[in-house]
């Protein structure tokens, strides 16, 4: 039911064991040591599914879907970490066999570009634009073009077949680094004379770690709120402000709009709100409310005060209090693709192929609207990376400089990912590329964004909130109860982070 949108929002596994495996081979083939696993936060355990996209897809794939792939993916990982501590070999053969499966260029002249954020049919296709803009002003260089995920890449590496470029969330960054998969690449970016003030400084912040670059971001996604015009037109509800921070435009007017947005019943309902699953969309809830998920020194974890687990809460009793959201099983057929939900909340990349999803353009983006303290987003990237033992580190460069420059970024505009190259964020090839959508909610959103909290453990939070988050919204346990839960396992991870990695994304 469906429809995978776009990348990123995916159903994370956390299969402890098999990781552990897989992540010291890995620190192997690189040329580090077997270093001890970091709780089960590696390298390896950024291994991700692509699934159903969640936030950006529809109330179904926010719902029913997601919650039903989540359950199974966890089981199926659970299975997976027993049967990998008793069975070592077969494991590091399985990865073998996964690397073989990816096949590497041949050719000496040849860049191999390996993407780990799931992009989706649209954004593949407006990729291999790019890299076709690429090879025309270089045309000694080819680019091959891999679209994987993490899953992917750890089988290539762990292989021992090297990308040159690896093009992964800022997000997992720090594991990488850490790892020693994605190298330090400070002296390719002097090397290239890289003028730091073109770019948008919160973004460069997601990819120097203790001081050295990691990478360089191509991309930044500020979280928005999607909205169907055409409903709310129906339903005789004024749209979205367009302005953070409009005092008019708060917790209890969004709920007031969802409320009349929200009509019909059985097949016919609509609904003013679709939920998703994932942890990171809460956080902008829960910073508005008050809430943090650690201290400041990042040496607590603090999910169980009431303020951000408040937030949580309020989001689940959109559908179980409120009612102007769908359940598990009112969302088969109430969806935001099928146009029978007026709001959902998603990253600015959902907007590359919206239109042909949609079957219509009458759809637009507003911020998200003001709670206790303020009103914040969450501003995820992209970053491209350089990978370490890749065969044709120079070339590698050369396509990042590209994609990362006046030209890539410009391209990348138009297809309507939020660049990080100043100059292309104020563009009309980006802020009104498609004629109706309000882009610079994106730009002006960048100011109040906050970063991920503590990105080194990211993976394992995700997957530790995924098991817990479907209980929450199918009313089987209360916030409070599930923050309790999850607050000593989240403890556990931060404790075993090293303290010069606990950075911010």
């Amino acid at each position: 039911m469906s429809q995978r949108l776009t990348r990123r929002v995916v159903v994370r596994r956390c299969a402890g064991g098999a990781l552990g495996i897989i992540g010291s081979a890995l620190l192997v083939a690189c040329g580090g040591a077997a270093a001890t696993t970091i709780g089960s936060t590696s390298v390896a355990a950024t291994v991700s599914v692509n699934t159903a996209t969640v936030a950006p897809t529809s109330a179904a794939a926010t719902t029913g879907s997601t919650t039903a792939a989540t359950s199974s993916s966890a089981s199926t990982a659970v299975a997976a970490a027993t049967t990998a501590t008793t069975t070592a070999t077969q494991a590091s053969s399985a990865s073998a066999t996964s690397a073989a499966a990816i096949a590497p260029p041949t050719s000496a002249n040849t860049i191999w570009w390996f993407a780990t954020n799931g992009l989706a049919k649209t954004e593949e296709d407006g990729w291999k634009g790019v890299f076709a803009q690429f090879e025309k002003e270089n045309p000694t260089l080819k680019i091959q073009f891999t679209n994987s995920d993490d899953t992917g890449y750890i089988a290539a590496v762990a292989g021992g077949t090297y990308p040159d470029v690896h093009e992964p969330e800022t997000k997992k960054l720090p594991a990488w680094a850490f790892k020693q998969v994605d190298i330090d690449m400070t002296s390719y970016v002097q090397k290239a004379k890289l003028d730091q003030n073109a770019y948008t400084a919160t973004q460069l912040q997601k990819v120097i770690l203790n001081g050295k670059w990691y990478g360089i971001p191509w991309d930044t996604a500020p979280a928005v709120i999607f909205y169907n015009k055409t409903l709310f037109r129906n339903s005789g509800v004024a749209e979205p402000p367009k302005k953070w921070g409009d005092p008019s435009w708060t917790w209890d007017t969004f709920l007031q709009a969802a409320k009349r947005l929200t009509t019909g019943s059985g097949d016919s309902a609509t609904f003013g709100w679709g939920w998703t699953t994932s942890w990171y969309y809460y956080n902008p809830w829960a910073w508005a409310n008050g809430g943090e998920f650690s201290d400041k020194e990042r040496t607590k974890i603090t999910v169980t005060d009431s303020a951000y687990s408040d937030a949580f809460q309020w989001y689940a009793d959109l559908i179980n209090v409120h009612q102007v959201a769908p359940t598990a099983a009112q969302a088969k057929q109430a969806t935001w693709s099928n146009g029978k939900v007026a709001m959902m909340s998603s990253g600015s990349y959902t907007t590359v192929g919206m239109d042909q999803v949609m079957k219509s353009s009458d759809w637009d983006v507003a911020p998200y609207p003001v709670g206790k303290v303020g009103v914040f987003t969450r501003a995820p990237a992209d970053c491209c990376a350089m990978v370490n033992h890749a065969p044709h580190p120079d070339n590698g460069l050369t396509a990042i400089l590209f994609v990362t420059g006046p030209t890539g970024q410009k391209m990348l505009a138009q297809l309507g990912y939020v660049p990080t190259l100043k100059s292309a964020q104020q563009s009309p090839d980006f802020l009104q590329p498609t004629g109706h959508v309000d882009r610079q909610v994106f730009i002006d959103g960048l100011q109040i964004s906050r970063p991920t909290p503590i990105p080194f453990i990211y993976t394992d939070v995700a997957a530790d909130f995924g098991k817990q988050i479907p209980n929450l919204l199918a009313a089987k346990i209360t916030a409070k109860s599930m923050m309790e839960q999850l607050q000593p396992q989240l403890q556990a991870l931060l404790d075993k982070a090293p303290p010069d990695w606990r950075l911010v994304d």
